[in-house]
């Protein structure tokens, strides 16, 4: 049987050690998650989408809760090894 229950987005998924949030709008948890778990400085990392309005979206999320912020956009999509040592 196939489940139709309807659920609410953004979805948060909470393992022992971790959580997840997926879904349309989870970007806009960004900021206090970061609150939540002592982030003070985010690393915004992506393959090519400033310009589009994503990355800006994100951006704004973080200012407004009084994150900063560092952005990465030097990965491949399949990052190599000296990538993510460059992006640390």
């Amino acid at each position: 049987m196939i489940s139709k229950q309807v659920r609410q987005f953004p979805l948060l998924y909470v393992h022992q050690h971790s959580r997840l949030i997926v879904g349309w709008g989870a970007y806009e948890m960004a900021g206090e998650e970061c609150k939540t778990n002592g982030i003070t400085n985010a690393l915004l990392i992506t393959t090519g989408l400033k310009g589009t309005g994503i990355i800006e979206a994100v951006e704004g999320v973080l200012e407004h809760a009084g994150i900063s912020y560092t952005i990465y956009d030097k990965i491949t999509s399949n990052p190599k090894d000296y990538e993510v040592k460059e992006a640390y």
